[in-house]
């Protein structure tokens, strides 16, 4: 598992990110209008960690209260980003859709870095136990 956390998940994220703008950036040179959207989107998510980092400042009580006020701000914003670049129009359906992969998105983020922090809070205990010999 922690191998699948720690190695396979990461690489697949930055092969297809890399692959991804490389593709975006050949149709660009190419004239190709298609791609040109790519590289903005890597900028939205760039400014996503960025509110991430500015949230991440906040001492928040309790970690759900940082997932909900992360959640919250971070959909608002995407609402927002997308509806003014990419949709021509707004539909219920498209609200639906957006709410669906969003929702389905954060869920696995949030769980895929919890899941991290107990596997290495569980191999630093594991450590602490050995050395202290139980």
């Amino acid at each position: 598992m922690k191998d699948f956390l720690f190695t396979r998940i990461p690489s697949l994220c930055i092969c297809f990110t890399l692959i991804t703008l490389t593709s975006a950036l050949i149709d660009m040179l190419r004239g190709a209008p298609s791609g040109a959207a790519l590289p903005i989107l890597f900028l939205w998510l760039a400014a996503c960690q960025l509110v991430d980092i500015l949230l991440g400042k906040i001492n928040f009580k309790k970690w759900m209260h940082y997932c909900l006020a992360e959640s919250a701000l971070l959909y608002l914003l995407s609402l927002l980003f997308f509806r003014l670049l990419y949709w021509d129009s707004f539909s219920l359906q498209r609200l639906l859709s957006f709410t669906a992969i969003f929702l389905v998105t954060d869920i696995f983020i949030f769980w895929y870095f919890h899941k991290r922090r107990q596997l290495q809070a569980a191999e630093i205990n594991a450590l602490l136990d050995r050395e202290h010999g139980n």
